[in-house]
């Protein structure tokens, strides 16, 4: 009927020709069939038509079902076709241990009209446990002198699985002195045991390897081995040997701890420590066991050491070892069942099998609501359970074989009563009798008059610029009161304008959770905030809907750089600001003005200097006023550089510079220099500081001579008749120079102490004036600047100091220079 799966075809169901084989018993309407373990979800099983001879597309008017006896649902159908599949891994081991056969009690039920059928479910064993040995390797001490065919008892084999597939024999590797005999004990275990074949001899060969197998007969066969290292000692040559080689008692589960179950009895006819005996668990007992049950080592007392139910395990079967304490330790096993008494310690269990809400307020009377199933894991009289409800609801509770059924009894008023909490009380007939509860509760359907309401009426969220397209913005909820597709509620956005666009390209919502989410990336610096209306709708017949405002406000983030208003920072263009040398400490030199379209503390702007030639000039970092720290010296350079850098106080800074350019002057020029090829870095200055000291030193050395050459000149013309004209100028003044200035008399040489020189190496600049102060010079005098290409001449002023203007053809600026030389 069955056997293809998706991705092949289950082992188990190939041995099979056909899927199960039932029987009906037409009296009690019982069906039996059977079914492999292990077939795994969603496997194939057969047709309803084909095995209970029902029509298909009756199976959903009717409300077939299939219900399992506990709480385990293994098999589903469906109702298009009619077809049984596995809804739950099958495991016989899980289910019935060694028990034979395993059943599984099932219902199947239909309603309209109510029919029950019982089903027993036969779980058939398949080969899919190999045995196993609980360590991998087996240590045996034998005594050389052991007698041939002494026979020494080894660990058994576990196979959960049954019958042919359960453990079947043992096979033992080939060996000259070692030999396997196989021994059935009274509850039908095989238990391997050694048998010597020839004298032992230490000396000869000390240690012995063998390896145990342990086989089934399933198909395919299954086996596990484990390896034997048997040490040959001396001396100690008898065994342990217990009275019995089973032991049997019995227990009640609400035994308490500490409870005598029995005591083993072990002998051994050595003497000495070779005869004294220990008893101890078998090494495959299991953890479970070893938390349930104590052996007192040299006693044998077998004590409860745990809590027992019946409803985990009916009987417990372990191995016990008994071993003596020679050198060569010997030891003899026995096997001990304890069967467990059932008392009446467990409440029922109350499963819900189906259940129907809300209820119309139209149901007619006996309309089904709730099908219901109660087990107890206790036994016999303890097992048999009856349920009731309250009598106060329009509720009855109807009993039909293992089944109640939760049905109406009046018509429902949900304006009188709007759900209904029905309590179940289920009640063993133990001593003294458990009971347990559960609560269904019913609602009653109601039809759709309630519309969504919004948590809030107005909503506000916010989202910073630059945001992800796709970003969480905010959750608006609604409720809706009332049920099902009434109470479910679709979200949705009013269509309009947002600075000329449509809304939708902003923003989106959910539509059923309600998430709103941008659509765009958001600029602070073009929209601030924008609202829109968010529609909740429930989906109920009619339709009924109600509307919240969404404002979204955007936050400003730090992505502009400050702006220079005021320099202008242009590519190739240094602004030149113009700074008489007479300032002094505090002078306002400029201001830089900047501008930030960022806002709050994006905005906050701060100023400093990265670089100042001379280190003459401090910024206010708050408003940008640049001023003079110090008064100027005639060591500044002329032409000073600035860099300015301004700052915002966002995260991260942002920032700008501009550079200005200085002017020293001692009179203003007309013409502004070319700035950029004639400032000298700070940097330059100061590595030129060591060419500077030189060029002092030797500056000074020759103003020591010049001192000592005026002293001697001075000195030399004081000798002369200054009212005479045949002064000896070349006495006086030597040509230093291209240019001379002369204040000539009646003759050439009329006023030789009223001779100054203006020495200027190279020729002087037309577009220039230039100014003189003399020493005491007669009025009337005049000054003559000879060139080989012009001459010029001047008024001499009275008094030292005065003022000669020189002015050329084209002069366009105007120069100070002092006279240095005063003539005497």
């Amino acid at each position: 009927m069955y056997s293809t799966r998706r991705n092949g075809t289950h082992p188990c169901i190939v041995l099979l020709s056909i899927w199960f084989s039932f029987c009906m018993d037409i009296s009690f309407g019982d069906i039996q069939f059977s079914l492999p373990e292990e077939l795994q979800p969603g496997t194939f099983v057969g047709n309803i038509e084909n095995i209970f001879g029902l029509r298909v597309t009756n199976l959903s008017d009717r409300r077939f079902r299939l219900v399992s006896g506990d709480s385990k649902q293994n098999l589903f159908t469906t109702f298009e076709n009619g077809s049984i599949f596995v809804h739950e891994r099958i495991d016989r081991e899980a289910m019935c241990g060694i028990k034979m056969p395993c059943y599984i009690n099932m219902k199947m039920i239909m309603d309209n009209p109510l029919e029950l059928y019982s089903i027993k479910l036969e779980i058939q064993d398949v080969n899919d446990n190999a045995p196993v040995f609980n360590v991998n390797d087996l240590h045996l001490n034998i005594m050389e002198s052991v007698s041939v065919g002494t026979k020494f008892t080894l660990q058994v084999a576990q196979d959960p699985d049954v019958g042919s597939n359960g453990l079947q024999s043992y096979r033992l590797s080939p060996s000259s002195y070692f030999s396997l005999d196989i021994q059935t004990s009274s509850d039908n275990v095989k238990v391997p045991q050694l048998v010597i074949e020839n004298h032992l001899d230490r000396e000869h060969e000390s240690v012995h390897h063998l390896s145990l197998m342990a086989v089934d007969s399933g198909q395919p066969e299954r086996s596990g081995s484990v390896i034997i290292t048997i040490n040959i000692l001396d001396s100690n040559d008898n065994p342990p040997k217990c009275s019995q080689s089973t032991y049997k008692a019995s227990l009640m589960e609400n035994d308490p701890a500490g409870t005598l179950i029995i005591q083993l009895n072990a002998t051994d006819v050595d003497e000495g420590t070779n005869g004294a005996v220990e008893y101890s668990f078998s090494s495959h007992t299991p953890d479970k066991i070893r938390s349930l049950f104590e052996i007192q080592p040299r006693t044998g007392e077998i004590r409860l050491k745990g809590q027992l139910d019946f409803g985990d395990v009916a009987v417990y079967q372990f191995h016990v070892q008994a071993t003596d304490k020679g050198l060569s330790a010997l030891s003899d096993f026995c096997e001990v069942l304890i069967e467990i008494t059932d008392v009446n310690n467990n409440k029922p269990t109350i499963i819900l099998n189906s259940f129907s809400s809300p209820v119309g307020e139209s149901a007619p009377r006996g309309t089904v609501v709730a099908l219901i199933s109660v087990t107890d894991r206790d036994s016999g009289v303890n097992a048999k359970v009856s349920c009731t409800i309250p009598d106060n609801i329009p509720f009855v509770l109807r009993a039909v074989e293992d089944y109640y059924i939760l049905e109406t009894t009046n018509p429902l008023d949900r304006e009188s009563v709007a759900s209904y909490n029905v309590t179940i009380t289920a009640t063993d007939s133990g001593i003294p009798p458990l009971s347990s509860e559960t609560f269904v509760f019913v609602e009653v359907a109601d039809v759709n008059d309630n519309p969504p309401q919004f948590t809030e009426a107005s909503y506000r969220c916010f989202i910073a610029e630059n945001n992800s397209p796709g970003e969480r913005l905010c959750q608006v909820t609604a409720i809706d009161p009332d049920l099902a597709e009434n109470g479910n509620v679709i979200y949705s956005v009013v269509e309009h304008q947002v600075q000329g666009a449509s809304v939708f390209s902003y923003v989106s919502v959910d539509s059923e959770k309600g998430k709103v989410c941008a659509r765009a990336i958001f600029d602070y610096e073009k929209i601030k905030a924008f609202k829109l209306q968010i529609v909740a709708k429930d989906l109920g017949n009619p339709s009924l809907s109600s509307t919240a405002e969404l404002i979204i406000t955007i936050i400003d983030q730090n992505d502009n750089s400050p702006t220079f208003l005021y320099p202008p920072a242009s590519v190739g263009n240094v602004p030149i600001e113009m700074i008489p040398r007479s300032a002094e400490a505090g002078f306002l030199v400029t201001k830089v003005i900047t501008v930030d379209e960022d806002s709050g503390q994006n905005a906050w702007l701060s100023y400093q200097l990265l670089q100042s030639t001379d280190s003459l000039f401090d910024i206010d970092k708050q408003t940008g006023e640049i001023r003079i720290v110090r008064s100027i010296s005639a060591r500044d350079n002329s032409k000073q550089k600035l860099v300015v850098e301004v700052k915002d106080n966002g995260v991260p800074r942002r920032s700008a510079t501009v550079t200005i350019g200085i002017l020293l002057y001692d009179n203003f020029p007309q013409v502004l220099p070319d700035f950029e090829q004639t400032v000298e870095n700070k940097d330059q200055m100061i590595s030129n500081r060591n060419m500077v000291l030189i060029i002092i030193v030797a500056g000074i050395s020759f103003l020591f001579l010049g001192v000592l050459v005026i002293f001697i000149t001075v000195s030399c013309c004081r000798t002369f008749n200054f009212n005479s004209f045949s002064c000896p100028f070349d006495c006086c003044v030597d040509d230093l120079g291209s240019y001379k200035l002369k204040i000539p008399g009646p003759a050439d040489c009329a006023l030789q102490n009223n001779l100054v020189e203006i020495i200027d190496n190279g020729t002087l600049l037309h577009e220039y004036q230039y100014m003189a102060f003399l020493g005491q010079v007669s009025p009337g005098k005049k000054v003559i600047l000879k060139n080989p290409s012009l001459e010029h001449t001047a008024n001499i002023g009275p008094g030292c100091g005065t003022q000669i203007q020189l002015t050329t053809e084209n002069e366009t600026k105007s120069e100070d220079r002092v006279c240095n030389n005063a003539l005497k």
